[in-house]
């Protein structure tokens, strides 16, 4: 039997962050960073949250002078208990940090950019931070390629996952992919999109998704896992055809001219 996790907010914030790096770092790594982080010297990851992503990628590439940027008091120290030799956290708005050093070589922001509250400002501040040849990576959500397979399995979950972005998503015109892309384009940035999933259908993986969307749920719940949701996870989970599928997209950034 998986264990409960704790109820503590910023525990659950913490377990949440290190389930998505765990899901998703490798399929990154292969299909995105490794064309960008093996030539870089240096990365730095814009809301990074617990660390554990931004720590994934220093394991991977011993080299890079890695610094991570969060500004949420209640999950920074999860962060700052990752610091090493070459790691490093700022806890700081991005407005506020970085300024005036070194420009970076890869600058990631994971899902976060749909949070920021005026998309246009951080891609002029981004000019300040990376050189000519620099590339921003954005890795968000891509709700469209995201639910359980097949269709019906988990109405609780996948009702209250989307009830949760869909704030986020209001915010756009069209799908948060296209309007961060037709935003940066106008502001004089080359936009690659692509986009690349994780399919939940073998046992280790669907163990980790299980473990993330219990976690979710008791965030989104205010730390409580009823019966009925808890049936819903566990019949999932042990149900053989039952998958998940969950989309991502990525968008690289680069100058418009070097």
């Amino acid at each position: 039997m998986i264990p409960l996790l704790t109820e503590d907010p910023a525990r659950l914030f913490d377990d949440m962050l290190s389930l998505t790096a765990e899901l998703f770092f490798e399929r990154e790594r292969a299909s995105l960073l490794d064309g960008h982080m093996r030539e870089a010297e240096s990365v730095l990851d814009i809301g990074c949250g617990n660390g554990a992503y931004l720590e994934a990628v220093k394991r991977a590439y011993p080299r890079l002078r890695c610094t991570g940027i969060e500004k949420d008091a209640r999950v920074y120290p999860f962060a700052a208990a990752r610091s090493a030799p070459g790691l490093s956290f700022v806890q700081a708005d991005y407005k506020d940090a970085a300024a005036g050093g070194e420009p970076f070589d890869v600058v990631v922001i994971r899902l976060a950019a749909l949070h920021l509250p005026d998309f246009r400002h951080f891609l002029a501040w981004l000019r300040g931070v990376t050189h000519e040849r620099s590339a921003i990576l954005i890795l968000d959500l891509d709700d469209a390629a995201t639910g359980p397979l097949p269709g019906e399995e988990l109405p609780l979950f996948d009702a209250l996952l989307r009830a949760s972005r869909k704030p986020l998503l209001a915010r756009f015109p069209k799908p948060p992919r296209e309007a961060l892309a037709e935003l940066a384009q106008a502001e004089g940035w080359i936009a690659d999109p692509q986009s690349y999933r994780i399919l939940a259908d073998e046992p280790r993986t669907k163990r980790r998704m299980y473990r993330y969307m219990e976690t979710s749920t008791r965030i989104l719940q205010g730390g409580r896992l009823d019966h009925d949701r808890k049936k819903e996870l566990d019949d999932w989970l042990s149900k053989e055809s039952a998958s998940y599928s969950a989309g991502m997209f990525a968008l690289t950034l680069r100058r418009d001219r070097y």
